[in-house]
């Protein structure tokens, strides 16, 4: 996540990072992206579908699951930009 938010940043492009998490998430995860890394965290119900439904908010949007299901989302105009 850390690598990601500087590749973005470090751009100069304009894209929207966020990550989506449930209420199960480690508190200190919320913490730690919010303040030291400076993305936006939202929170959703759980299951993949309510994280993809906001993670798609974002242009590239990372959500993670209590199961350990962690994914990122690209719109397909970052994976333009980025390549």
């Amino acid at each position: 996540m850390k690598y990601l938010s500087e590749l973005i940043r470090d751009s100069g492009l304009s894209l929207s990072i966020g990550v989506v998490q449930t209420a199960y998430a480690n508190g200190a995860s919320t913490v730690f992206i919010q303040q030291e890394l400076r993305v936006p965290v939202q929170c959703a119900k759980t299951g993949v579908k309510h994280l993809h439904h906001l993670a798609a908010e974002f242009d590239v949007g990372v959500y993670f699951e209590v199961c350990a299901v962690r994914c990122f989302f690209f719109l397909s105009s970052p994976l333009f930009f980025l390549s």
